[in-house]
C-alpha cells in the first residue's frame, strides 16, 4: 500500500435523518486529517487498512469533532504526574485549571464550589438523553452491584454515571468556541485560517524566532515572535513539526537529512486508549425503529431551538468506570455506550469508518436489521503498551507514521479479558432476560475456531476488534531534566530550546484515566499562566 493509498479512506454520504451521533459526522472529511496507523501484528488486526486516527483539521482542532465529554481523570493521574518530578500538577493543583475554565450550567454541579467552577469560557452541561435503553441499561449495572456516581469529575471513580458534556443550548463548546470566538476583536490576537506550519524559524544563538507556514497550499509566510512561540499542534502535528525543525531524536533527523537542533526523544512515548467493542442485541420482537417522519420532525426540533435526539448522541453520555482489580479505588476500565435503532443506517457508517473488513461489518448489521443494537466500547485506561511517532520523510505535509503498538504488553490483554468477562454478566440480569438481550458474535475467521468464551478465543477477539478511542498523548513528555525520557519541563519549556513551549496533550507523562479533551484544556490554562508568569517577573527586574 503507497502513501497515497494509506491516507485516502472511503468518503461517506451523510443523511442527516438518519444520523443521532452527530461527532461521526465530522471525521473523514476535510476537517479531519484522516491518519491511518502502521499495520500490527498484535492489534488492528480487523481492519482494512490499519487503524483509523481522525484528528481535528480546523478552529479547536479535535475538540471540534470529537464526542463532546467532559471528564478530567482521577486524583492518581495527577498526584502521579507530580511524583514523577513536575511540581504543580498534582491533583489539588490542577483542579483549580479545571475550574477556571469551566462554566457549569448543571444547578446540581454548581453547589459543589470544591470541584465545579462557573463563570469560565468553557460551557459545561448535560446531553438529556432520553432514549429507553439507558434506563434498561442502567438497571442491568444495577442488578450486578455497579454502583451510581452522580459526579465523575469529583472524589468516587467507579461506577456507573452520566457524563456531563462540552456543549451549550444542545450545541457543541469547542475550545475555539469557548475561548477564540470571545477573543476575535482583540488587537492582540490574529487568527489565519487555511495555513500549514511547517517549521520553526531560529535565531543565531539558536533560539527560536517564529514559524514558517503555508495558507491555502501555496502562499508561503512567516510569523517571528519577540518572546516565545507556543507550540499547541496536538499529540501527533506538535512531534512532527518539532522533528521538521531539527528537534529530536538525532539518528533519526540524520536519516532524512534534517539538520540536528537538539537532540530529545521526540515521539517516542505515544500512548492511547485502546478500545475493544462489545455488541448486544436487544428486544427482537418488539424492536423500536426510526420512521423517515420521525426523523424529519427530530431534525426540524433541533434547527429550530437544539432541542430533541439531534441535542445529543444516543446514549454516549452514559458510562461506568470499573477496576478488573479487587483492592483498587481507581479504574482501568471505562465502558463507552453507543445505542442504535432496529435498521439504523448509521451503525454501518460507524463500523466503516473504524474501517473494519467487510465480513465484520456485515455480521454486526445483519443483527440490527431485525433488533437494536448496543455497541459497548472496552476501553482500557492504563496501558503498559508504548507506541511511538516517527516522520515518513522531511516533507511537512507528508503524514507522519504512527506506530500504535497496542496490545504489545500482555497485561494490557489480560485486563482487557477481564473486563469483558464482567460486562458479559449483564447477560445474567433479569432487566437484560426481560428485553431480549443477546450477545452478538462478529464474524472473525481466525477466531470462530477457537472454543467461545475461552482466554484464548478472547485474545484473538481483542486483538482483531481493537481499535483506538482517539486519545493519542505523551509524544513530548514533560518532566524534569533527571528524566531522559521528558522534552518538556513542568513549565512546558522545550528543553534546550530558548523561546518555545509546548501546550497540548503531547505533554501528558502518562496518559490520564478518562477522555482527554478536559485534561487537554486545563493544560492549556497552565501554559497560559506559566506563561504570564515569567514575564511579569522579567518586567519586574
Amino acid at each position: 500500500m503507497n502513501d497515497s493509498e494509506r491516507n485516502t479512506h472511503t468518503k461517506q454520504t451523510f443523511n442527516i435523518f438518519q444520523i443521532p451521533m452527530l461527532f461521526f459526522n465530522m471525521q473523514n472529511t476535510t476537517n479531519d486529517w484522516g491518519y491511518f496507523t502502521e499495520k500490527s501484528k498484535f492489534a488492528c488486526l480487523g481492519m482494512q487498512n490499519g487503524c483509523y486516527w481522525p484528528r481535528g483539521k480546523l478552529l479547536g482542532g479535535t475538540s471540534a469533532i470529537n464526542a463532546m465529554i467532559y471528564v478530567r481523570g482521577n486524583r492518581q493521574d495527577y498526584d502521579h504526574w507530580s511524583e514523577l518530578g513536575n511540581p504543580t500538577w498534582n491533583w489539588d493543583s490542577v483542579l483549580e485549571y479545571f475550574k477556571k475554565s469551566e462554566d457549569n450550567q448543571d444547578n446540581g454541579f454548581i453547589q459543589d464550589s470544591k470541584h465545579h467552577g462557573i463563570g469560565g469560557p468553557l460551557k459545561v452541561s448535560n446531553f438529556n438523553s432520553v432514549v429507553a435503553m439507558k434506563s434498561i441499561l442502567s438497571e442491568c449495572f444495577h442488578e450486578l452491584g455497579f454502583p451510581e456516581v452522580l459526579d465523575i469529575n469529583g472524589d468516587n471513580y467507579l461506577g456507573l454515571t452520566t457524563a456531563q458534556t462540552v456543549t451549550y443550548k444542545g450545541a457543541r463548546c469547542s475550545a475555539a468556541k469557548a475561548f477564540l470566538l470571545p477573543a476575535m476583536n482583540r488587537q492582540n490576537l490574529k487568527i489565519i485560517k487555511h495555513a500549514h506550519v511547517t517549521n520553526l524559524e531560529y535565531n543565531e544563538n539558536g533560539s527560536v524566532k517564529g514559524v514558517k507556514f503555508v495558507i491555502n497550499g501555496s502562499v508561503h509566510k512567516s510569523a517571528e515572535v519577540r518572546k516565545e512561540v507556543v507550540l499547541s499542534a496536538g499529540s501527533l502535528n506538535t512531534p512532527q513539526i518539532l522533528m521538521t525543525s531539527g528537534i529530536g531524536p538525532k539518528n533519526h533527523l540524520e536519516k532524512f537529512k534534517i539538520v540536528l537542533v537538539k537532540d530529545l526523544p521526540v515521539g517516542q512515548l505515544l500512548e492511547d486508549h485502546v478500545l475493544i467493542p462489545y455488541f448486544f442485541s436487544f428486544s427482537k420482537s418488539r424492536p423500536l425503529v426510526r420512521s423517515i417522519k420521525e426523523s424529519a420532525k427530530m431534525m426540524f426540533q433541533y434547527s429550530l431551538n437544539r432541542t430533541g435526539d439531534l441535542s445529543n448522541i444516543g446514549a454516549t453520555d452514559l458510562m461506568a468506570f470499573i477496576s478488573t482489580v479487587n483492592d483498587s479505588k481507581y479504574p482501568d476500565i471505562q465502558y463507552h455506550i453507543i445505542y442504535f435503532y432496529k435498521d439504523e443506517p448509521m451503525l454501518q457508517t460507524v463500523l466503516n469508518l473504524f474501517g473494519y473488513k467487510e465480513e465484520i461489518v456485515e455480521s454486526i448489521v445483519a443483527s440490527n436489521r431485525f433488533s437494536e443494537t448496543v455497541m459497548f466500547f472496552v476501553t482500557l485506561l492504563t496501558p503498559k503498551s508504548k507506541g511511538t511517532l516517527e516522520l515518513r520523510s522531511a516533507d511537512p505535509f507528508d503524514p507522519p507514521k504512527i506506530f500504535h503498538n497496542y496490545l504489545t504488553h500482555q497485561d494490557d490483554v489480560n485486563t482487557l479479558q477481564r473486563a469483558i468477562r464482567i460486562l458479559r454478566g449483564i447477560s445474567n440480569t433479569k432487566m437484560f432476560s426481560i428485553h431480549e438481550g443477546e450477545s452478538i458474535r462478529p464474524k472473525l475467521e481466525a477466531c470462530d475456531a477457537l472454543q467461545f468464551d475461552t482466554n484464548n478465543y478472547w485474545e484473538c477477539y481483542i486483538r482483531h476488534m481493537s481499535t483506538t478511542l482517539y486519545h493519542p498523548t505523551g509524544t513530548a513528555k514533560m518532566g524534569p531534566d533527571s528524566d531522559k525520557e521528558a522534552v518538556v519541563d513542568s513549565e512546558l519549556r522545550v528543553r534546550g530550546v530558548k523561546g518555545l513551549r509546548v501546550a497540548d496533550a503531547s505533554i501528558m507523562p502518562k496518559i490520564v484515566s478518562g477522555n482527554t479533551n478536559a485534561p487537554t484544556i486545563m493544560i492549556g490554562e497552565k501554559a497560559a499562566d506559566f506563561i504570564k508568569a515569567e514575564y511579569a517577573k522579567k518586567k519586574n527586574t
